[in-house]
This record gives structure tokens, C-alpha cells and sequence, in this order.
């Protein structure tokens, strides 16, 4: 059985909007160089991902769940005596897979490119970024501790055509998401243009103590090359694994991914479950 066939999914679509998956690693410092990233690293993986790019370095992340008025962790300025690390990609040949790489980061994603692909579905990307992370590990040197996994996500995009009645505009939110009210309380108030939402939910352990967290974010775009108004839901569980295996990396992920599918199918109407083709 491979994969992909293991077990059912909690949440299927017929034609899931998903754009880009990616499950994402960072670590408790900076664990590898930019010599061993192009020396040993990517020679490990070029077979199967022969692009490369360079991008500047994503920033640390961290959730904070320090009371009012108490100091928290925060992120503090860095001073570099040389140029600040680099971010690479490493892209396979059709471009729908991509590994991304710096000092204290690891990265899997699937992207649609040019945006007809289909979503290979979790369980086929869950043991494809063991497998490249393992890669990863066995390339890292020198501090054992920095090479420890600090925080996980997994972060799920998707695009949704607005399909507004006035062209160019996105209308109102309430269209895709539930709980929304789908005219302005304020009746001087022209019609809705396009509306920004943020929602933050706290991911608790076995204790009940926060441990990461959910969010769900849409914000209105312009899909390329149409140029047709979608609102991008994005949908990322953030956390901190119960140790420094890879084995409870893994088991985030499959916590984050039944957040993320369930709080989607939750989050949005029946409007758009008939036109996605909702199964289960």
C-alpha cells in the first residue's frame, strides 16, 4: 500500500483550492553553512531538484504566551560582521516541488505551477519531507543544540476566485467564509470593495498549556496572469514538537494538518463546499 492509499482523509474536496503546502522546520540556531548547504546538502538532492535560486532569509519565528506587562522573548536586532546568511531553493524540473534551505531553517513545499496541477494530498508530501529532512540531519555539523528543532508549522495556501458581480472588485468575505456579515452594518457606506481578516487560535498540549498556534488569515489579491480578484486563505499551525525527533516533528504535522483541513471545511460555506465538490 503506498502511501497515499495508508489511510483516509478527515476532509475531501473533489477540486480543493490548494495552492502551495509547506511544511517547515526551524531550529534552535544556525546549524549549517553556506558551504555545506551547496557542498553537501544540495549534491544529495540534485537529482530530483537540479533548480536553484537564492532568497533572502526568512526571519525566526516565535509564539509568545507571556501574561500583559510581562516581558517577552521577542526577536532581538542582529548585527552580522559578514553578509547575512542566504536562503536557497532547490526546485525539481516541473517546479511543483520545492526545498528550501539556511542556516537555521528547513523547508518542503508543493506549489501548483502554472496553477493546474493536482494536489497530491498530505500523505503523499508527509514522507517525501522526511525524506529530504533526513538528507538535511545527516548533513549537519558542529553544535548538536542548534541543530535541535525549536518550532514546526505546517501552512496551507489557497486561492478562491472572489466572484463578484462587479468586475475587478472582490466583494464581500462573507461569499467564502461563514460568520461574516455579508453587507455593511452602516447603511451610508457604499458596497464592500475587499475585506482583510486575521484569526489567531492557541494549540494547546496534554496539560492544557499552550503550545503554538492556529491561524487563519484571507487577504484580496489578483490571480496571475488573469488578473481575476481571489482572496488567499491561509491556513498555518504553528508549534513547538514535544522533543527533538523527527518523529514528533512528524506528529505536529499531523496534528496541524487535521486543524487545518477541519478548521477550513468548518470556516467556509456550503456555497463553496458544493462548487470544491465536498466528499467528506
Amino acid at each position: 500500500m503506498s502511501p497515499a492509499e495508508a489511510e483516509p482523509d478527515p476532509v475531501t474536496f473533489e477540486h480543493p483550492p490548494v495552492n502551495e503546502v509547506i511544511l517547515s522546520v526551524q531550529l534552535e540556531g544556525p546549524a549549517i553553512d553556506e558551504v555545506g548547504v551547496l557542498a553537501d546538502y544540495w549534491p544529495s538532492i540534485r537529482g530530483d531538484f537540479p533548480g536553484h535560486q537564492k532568497q533572502p532569509p526568512l526571519p525566526p519565528v516565535v509564539e509568545d504566551f507571556s501574561p500583559p506587562g510581562q516581558p517577552s522573548p521577542g526577536i532581538g536586532v542582529q548585527f552580522f560582521s559578514a553578509p547575512p546568511p542566504v536562503r536557497y531553493w532547490f526546485v525539481s524540473s516541473d517546479e511543483t516541488r520545492l526545498v528550501q534551505v539556511q542556516a537555521d531553517r528547513f523547508a518542503y513545499n508543493w506549489r501548483q505551477i502554472p496553477g493546474k496541477e493536482t494536489y497530491p494530498r498530505y500523505r503523499e508530501l508527509k514522507p517525501e519531507f522526511e525524506k529530504r529532512y533526513a538528507a538535511f540531519l545527516a548533513c549537519l555539523a558542529g553544535d548538536s543544540e542548534a541543530a535541535q528543532p525549536s518550532w514546526c508549522e505546517i501552512t496551507y495556501i489557497n486561492h478562491i476566485e472572489a466572484r463578484s458581480e462587479v468586475s475587478g472588485v472582490h466583494g464581500p468575505l462573507s461569499r467564502i467564509l461563514r460568520g461574516l456579515k455579508s453587507e455593511t452594518t452602516a447603511p451610508s457606506l457604499p458596497a464592500i470593495e475587499d475585506t482583510q481578516l486575521q484569526q489567531r487560535f492557541r494549540i494547546l498540549d496534554s496539560a492544557q498549556k499552550p503550545m503554538g498556534r492556529f491561524y487563519l488569515t484571507a487577504v484580496p489579491a489578483f490571480r496571475a496572469p488573469d488578473a481575476a480578484p481571489i482572496y488567499v486563505i491561509t491556513l498555518i499551525a504553528r508549534g513547538k514538537p514535544a522533543d527533538t525527533s523527527t518523529e514528533s516533528v512528524l506528529r505536529f504535522f499531523d496534528r496541524g494538518r487535521d486543524l487545518i483541513v477541519n478548521g477550513f471545511k468548518e470556516s467556509t460555506t456550503d456555497a463553496m463546499h458544493d462548487l470544491w465538490g465536498l466528499k467528506s
